[in-house]
């Protein structure tokens, strides 16, 4: 390949690692094909992640009667801790990935509003989650991470949870 006037040759993989660390490529995914990736390790994710959220988040910890008090090491021999975070997050998932950004995301909100588990919840404590989310994300997916489709997500489902009362 000829790069100008300047007869610069280069060889197709000095090209591929030029746009690759120049950000001219990107292996970038959507939302839906990140919820793919999480999904082929929820369990291991999962844990990861809500003792990310709960480092950068200490007071939604109490939110989870098994949880709270506990110290963050000590999460994974929780007897309901791998289910129950696989659970939560597996239900997050399912929400991003059928969420149209209207009208089904509504009812998604109305759903998750009126679960008795959510009662003593907040629409700050999901605010808190998708902040806590999103860095994961980037962390564990790298270049591959939605971020901006995540932030879009988790700030359109706060807003149909505050409107649904929560």
């Amino acid at each position: 390949i000829t790069a100008g006037d300047t007869q610069t040759h280069w060889t197709f993989q000095d090209l591929s690692s030029f746009l690759v660390e120049s950000d001219l490529y990107c292996d970038k995914m959507g939302v839906k094909e990140n919820v793919i990736a999480i999904r082929g390790d929820l369990k291991g994710h999962s844990q990861k992640f809500f003792i990310f959220f709960f480092e950068k988040y200490p007071a939604n910890q109490d939110a989870f009667p098994h949880y709270k008090g506990k110290d963050l090491k000590s999460l994974k021999s929780v007897a309901s801790f791998p289910e129950h975070t696989a659970k939560v997050l597996g239900m997050l998932l399912e929400v991003a990935e059928r969420s149209d950004g209207g009208k089904q995301l509504k009812q998604d909100a109305q759903t998750l509003v009126k679960m008795p588990q959510h009662k003593e919840l907040n629409a700050d404590n999901f605010k808190d989650l998708f902040l806590a989310l999103v860095p994961y994300l980037q962390k564990e997916l790298g270049a591959s991470c939605d971020a901006n489709g995540w932030k879009v997500f988790g700030d359109s489902l706060v807003k149909e949870l505050r409107a649904a009362g929560m």
